[in-house]
């Protein structure tokens, strides 16, 4: 009997598993294209649950596409339950502010809601972003950019300009970054290939990776408990590195002893600056 109702079991919970495998998703989305006049010179975007992509162009106004989209198992509830989507717009003759939300009781929603904006701008307009739950990714871009992103994921690729990021558990990464960047991250991992940025990173508790090319002069980190991996190319390069309870590791020196080491200063060279704990410090050539 014991080993009848453990049959009965088993094919009781593949049964269930199978079904569970088979179940569809339904998709419904409402897109909308929108462009914008040549006189905006600040756009603000707050986005939640968005993904999120800005392309630099040559043309001299703006363009947005906004989608939104509703995913459920059942068809009837996507298309009920895309209306919870909402857009807040604010337009004036200099200033474009755009918001997505959530409208009605989240108990409400049986499904997956999600927007996604894809915009392009010309390099003359200022541009302050936050997202929440999602993706922003920034692609050859030369404008001025404030950017917060928490529990989502930021990429970065060919930028030149001056980019402020803050990012909460959100990784970052990136390459052929060029320009003034300065990022304050927590708990989250940067790659960054390519940098030739002024950059100054403070970050708690992530891995930093950094490839800098002979572009960069001016590098400053400031960590805790953050990893610092620099692959660079071959040069005369002044270094002040510190961490606590860890170690350093340089090129043609190998792991030193002490916590701390400065280089000789050495004119016209580039300056890193690397302070941490807890993690080490690794230098290495190409």
């Amino acid at each position: 009997m014991r080993k009848l109702r453990a049959i009965g079991l088993v094919v009781f919970l593949l049964f269930v598993a199978s079904a569970n495998a088979q179940t569809t998703v339904q998709k419904v989305s409402k897109q909308n294209t929108k462009k914008y006049a040549s006189t905006i010179e600040r756009f603000k975007l707050t986005g939640e649950k968005a993904n999120i992509k800005i392309s630099g162009w040559e043309n001299d106004y703006i363009e947005i596409t906004t989608t939104f989209i509703s995913r459920n198992s059942d068809k009837t509830k996507a298309i009920q339950e895309i209306n919870f989507i909402q857009s807040e717009e604010q337009l004036s003759e200099h200033s474009l502010i755009i918001r997505n939300y959530f409208d009605g009781n989240s108990r409400n929603i049986t499904g997956n809601l999600s927007v996604e904006y894809q915009i392009y701008l010309p390099a003359t307009i200022q541009v302050n972003l936050s997202n929440l739950y999602g993706k922003v990714k920034l692609e050859n871009l030369n404008n001025p950019v404030q950017l917060s992103v928490s529990f989502g994921a930021i990429e970065i690729d060919h930028y030149n300009g001056q980019l402020e990021i803050k990012n909460n558990y959100s990784n970052l990464s990136g390459q052929f970054i060029d320009g003034i960047l300065h990022c304050n991250s927590e708990k989250s991992d940067i790659v960054l290939q390519h940098l030739g940025a002024k950059t100054s990173i403070e970050a708690k508790y992530g891995n930093i990776s950094l490839q800098p090319n002979k572009q960069l002069k001016s590098l400053q980190l400031n960590c805790s408990r953050s990893s610092v991996t620099i692959q660079q190319t071959k040069q005369t390069t002044n270094y002040q590195l510190k961490t606590i309870n860890s170690s350093i590791s340089l090129p043609e020196r190998g792991t030193i002893g002490d916590n701390q080491y400065q280089s000789e200063p050495k004119a016209n060279a580039p300056n890193y600056t690397v302070n941490t704990s807890y993690c080490p410090i690794i230098i290495s050539y190409e």
